[in-house]
């Protein structure tokens, strides 16, 4: 299946229970903490593309984590990422398992597989206020946290965006309709 690269406008995030005021992006003081979570699985051709924006972003490193879960890579995604963090204390590259650790199964979570799987090991590893989820294959602006974040009103619990694509001619363009 041919793989077409996207840019991710702004996707989807979600609001940890904790976080009931809304945030003023202005004043960084006020700053949450921003958890991001990917599922990689024989990504190598796209991962480091996608680690690279958001290695980018415009929110201080200091309040993300970056959180990558390899779903048994048969090819060198696991370490592409390996490398690339290296120097990366906020990121960290997580091998994924067929089930959650045992604290954190419940009769629902364990009969997760594949991605489903790799994201909710992800979330209960994460430590930030909001979960950011984006795909290995996507290129994140620059502002998407501060972008996402400025939809958060009291009361709102999740924000979605959406992906468009770049490229891929006539193919591309219809999955970008279909898509939005």
């Amino acid at each position: 299946m041919r793989k077409t690269k996207a840019l991710l406008n702004d996707m989807g995030l979600i609001r940890r229970q904790s976080s009931q005021e809304a945030l003023p992006l202005s004043k960084k003081q006020f700053v949450k903490k921003v958890s991001i979570l990917i599922a990689a699985r024989n990504e190598a051709d796209n991962i480091i593309a996608c680690l690279q924006s958001v290695a980018a972003l415009s929110y201080p490193p200091e309040y993300l984590q970056v959180l990558i879960g390899d779903d048994a890579s048969e090819d060198a995604t696991a370490a592409l990422v390996r490398e690339f963090i290296q120097d990366k204390p906020h990121f960290e590259l997580m091998e994924i398992h067929s089930q959650l650790p045992q604290s954190a199964q419940t009769p629902q979570r364990k009969l997760l597989k594949g991605k489903t799987n790799v994201l909710a090991q992800l979330a209960h590893k994460a430590t930030g206020d909001y979960l950011f989820f984006t795909d290995a294959d996507i290129q994140v602006p620059t502002e998407w946290i501060n972008n996402m974040l400025a939809h958060f009103k009291p009361n709102v619990g999740i924000v979605t965006g959406i992906t468009i694509m770049k490229g891929g001619g006539l193919l591309g363009l219809m999955q970008s309709l279909d898509w939005f």
